[in-house]
């Protein structure tokens, strides 16, 4: 079993107990992909962590409510008074998918979220109205002499 070799001959997973490993295996979500195939481009939205073996792809982050990885549908990126908490939200919000994400940031204002979405080839760009607060207005560079 590939998943088997993956999770046991990566140190980042060989110091974890067989039990936890275990139990990783149970959540990885195989993909596989052919040779030559383009994973991703430089600049694409960073979306999330993954390894690959033998063709098959292996994300990072879960999906609590089902155990399995999040479907990579693009990224999140938050922008709060608190760097800790924007961190957790945007990983909490990724996983809430799109809709849900921009759902509860519409009511949070103090709070900016923006979506950026895997559409049709290109990327799709949506934002709370939180995140305008935290975005220069007016900028103008004004040289001296």
């Amino acid at each position: 079993m590939p998943e088997r070799r993956l999770l046991d001959a990566t140190r980042l997973f060989a110091v974890l107990p067989d039990e936890v490993r275990d139990a990783l295996r149970d959540q990885m979500e195989p993909r596989t992909y052919e040779r030559g195939e383009i994973l991703f481009r430089q600049g694409d939205p960073a979306t999330e962590l993954f390894v690959v073996v033998e063709g098959r792809r292996y994300g990072h982050i879960f999906d609590p409510r089902t155990g399995r990885p999040v479907p990579a549908w693009g990224s999140v990126t938050v922008v709060a008074r608190d760097p800790l908490l924007a961190d957790i939200l945007s990983t909490a919000l990724l996983v809430l998918g799109p809709e849900a994400a921009l759902a509860w940031a519409r009511e949070r204002p103090e709070i900016g979220v923006l979506v950026l979405e895997d559409h049709g080839g290109g990327v799709r760009s949506r934002w709370s109205p939180g995140l305008e607060a935290f975005l220069v207005q007016d900028s103008t560079l004004v040289r001296g002499g």
